[in-house]
């Protein structure tokens, strides 16, 4: 799994990362989940990876989500990637990575132990 951490001027210096990019490249070529809160989707939209799937990000960035269904929820997972809105939503987006990596009863278990409302 890579995570996308978004923020400004984070997301850009990620996307202009080689590192980053190989690392994105590999992840969709294995289909090996990837996350991106915030900003971050953008990367994935420019390099024509949402394309078909829903994803969000943070407010103003929609553009930025070359292909996509823009979803309505705080997260949305498509296939191998998770997308979130921003840090406001950073557990649900958490939880939503566990679900993918583990199970829904581990994100469940998390979910109640972190006494999350």
């Amino acid at each position: 799994m890579i995570i996308l951490p978004g923020g400004m001027p984070g997301t850009l210096n990620l996307e202009k990362s080689p590192y980053v990019q190989a690392a994105i490249d590999f992840c969709m070529k294995k289909n090996i989940t990837i996350g991106a809160i915030c900003a971050a989707p953008s990367i994935l939209g420019h390099k024509g990876l949402l394309n078909g799937k829903t994803a969000v990000c943070y407010e103003g960035f929609e553009a930025q989500l070359e292909g996509a269904e823009i979803g309505t929820g705080s997260v949305a997972v498509d296939d191998n990637i998770v997308t979130a809105r921003g840090a406001g939503v950073a557990v649900q987006f958490a939880l939503a990575l566990v679900e993918k990596a583990v199970s829904k009863a581990e994100s469940d278990r998390q979910f109640r132990a972190i006494l999350c409302e």
